[in-house]
């Protein structure tokens, strides 16, 4: 039987993803006309296919986290490959009291307690080493943004779990 083949950095993406949507299932934070479930998207916001112009996209999608992958690392040998990972975080609140900034910092902090208490996500991925919280500095009020940085390893393919590799050879 062969072991499990390495994961993409894509498919640790997905599956980081679909963590993410089952950990904050249910949980509702700020977003345009009230509290509502947190929207995930991968790499960067969709873009608008709306065409009229009093429609605010980035206010549509929020509340929501932005997977994006950053530099990537496979190293030599059976150490696993090396993803720095950031999770953009957008809130949207009109409110008077800007508290908007509060939702984007319990999900900071929600993000960060989930990946110390259990590393492990999608069978083959593990955060490693510091995750780091950051909010937005900047007023761009009724806009709230945050992000978390992580390191996480991923299985990398070797000759031995790996077909493809081994018809190569």
């Amino acid at each position: 039987m062969r072991e499990q083949l390495g994961m993409t950095p894509y498919m640790m993406q997905i599956a980081l993803n679909q963590t993410l949507k089952q950990y904050f299932k249910g949980k509702k934070y700020a977003g345009p006309g009230g509290t509502k479930e947190l929207n995930f998207y991968e790499q960067d916001l969709p873009i608008s296919e709306d065409t009229d112009d009093d429609v605010d996209f980035p206010a549509a999608c929020s509340p929501y986290i932005i997977t994006e992958l950053g530099d990537i690392k496979s190293p030599v040998g059976n150490e696993p490959m090396t993803v720095n990972v950031t999770l953009y975080i957008g809130a949207y609140d009109k409110g008077h009291q800007r508290q908007g900034y509060r939702d984007v910092l319990n999900i900071e902090y929600a993000i960060m307690r989930r990946f110390r208490v259990c590393p492990r996500f999608g069978h083959a991925c593990t955060v490693e080493g510091e995750i780091k919280g950051k909010m937005s500095k900047d007023d761009y009020h009724p806009y709230y943004f945050g992000a978390v940085e992580m390191i996480v390893t991923v299985a990398n393919p070797t000759p031995e779990s790996d077909p493809e590799t081994e018809a190569m050879i």
